[in-house]
């Protein structure tokens, strides 16, 4: 990652996360992502599939997130924000969740990976920062 001040940003929003408890930790066995999981505001973070989608996690190599829609792996998404920023995907995982009762009943888990870690960054820190306006954060 070549712009130091993203990388600044991100390491301040990486520590406050982890003393906060917005980070989660990997899921055992299964971990994928290299980077930490930062839990985001779902509700303004659409799929461009017209899927309905509830947001599990956000980190800079990819997104997790519920659906109403079977997702095919290697599908090509684009992840959007509210304020404008998206990000380009591929589907790397795609499970429908069934009855466990910690998931949504009939619901898929889809997991995403961002084509380029650098725009995930700054799409992250975007979110947190519109976050922080929205919910009078200070984040850094």
């Amino acid at each position: 990652m070549a712009n130091p001040k993203l990388e600044d940003s991100y390491r301040n929003l990486l520590l406050k996360s982890q003393l906060s408890g917005e980070t989660e930790a990997a899921r055992e066995g299964r971990e994928r992502r290299e980077h930490p999981r930062i839990h985001v505001d779902a509700a303004d973070i659409q799929v461009d599939t017209d899927s309905w989608i509830f947001v599990i996690n956000l980190s800079i190599s990819g997104i997790a997130f519920y659906s109403n829609s079977q997702f095919t792996l290697g599908q090509q998404v684009t992840i959007s924000h509210d304020t404008g920023d998206s990000v380009k995907a591929k589907v790397v995982e795609a499970n429908p969740e069934g009855e466990d009762a910690a998931s949504l009943v009939g619901q898929y888990r889809i997991c995403c990976q961002f084509d380029d870690p650098s725009e995930g960054m700054a799409f992250l820190l975007g979110i947190k920062e519109s976050e922080e306006k929205k919910f009078g954060e200070n984040l850094s």
